[in-house]
């Protein structure tokens, strides 16, 4: 898989905003597969100062297999990528497709990408709700910085 020229040289980064390492799986996924980003609209809604601390080529493997297996599915619609911290030390991201026609397929493509979830400490969960509403979600545990700003939470 071909990331990003900043995702790719820049492995050793220690604090890493998700909200920028999803916009730049979304823009290394629309340049490496024009037909199946064109198809649906992906609105990156993770917050902007969600700081985490984890494997970046790793995590964005498994977004970036994420959005495949829901772009590759897609008939024409928003696709919604967000992220929160659960339990104070892990995040989910979920990616939801509002106009999805086949989850099984979104299931089988999934697969390709259970052995990255899994390196991290992650697991996949997908679900479907009135045929055409799936959403599938990462939740993977993470190190929150101390004094990232330099204050205290």
């Amino acid at each position: 898989m071909k990331l990003t020229n900043s995702i790719a040289e820049d492995s050793s980064r220690t604090h890493l905003s998700l909200h920028t390492l999803v916009d730049e799986v979304v823009n290394d996924l629309t340049l490496s597969s024009p037909q199946l980003a064109g198809k649906s609209r992906i609105i990156n809604q993770v917050a902007a100062d969600l700081i985490i601390n984890t494997c970046e080529e790793t995590l964005a493997a498994v977004i970036q297999g994420m959005l495949h297996a829901i772009i590759a599915n897609a008939t024409e619609g928003d696709i919604q990528v967000s992220a929160r911290e659960i339990f104070g030390n892990t995040i989910r991201i979920s990616v939801k497709d509002n106009n999805c026609y086949n989850t099984y397929a979104v299931a089988c493509a999934l697969q390709k990408i259970v052995p990255l979830a899994e390196q991290i400490g992650g697991f996949l969960n997908i679900m479907n709700q009135r045929q055409k509403i799936t959403t599938i979600e990462f939740s993977f545990p993470y190190t929150k910085e101390d004094n990232i700003n330099g204050s205290e939470d």
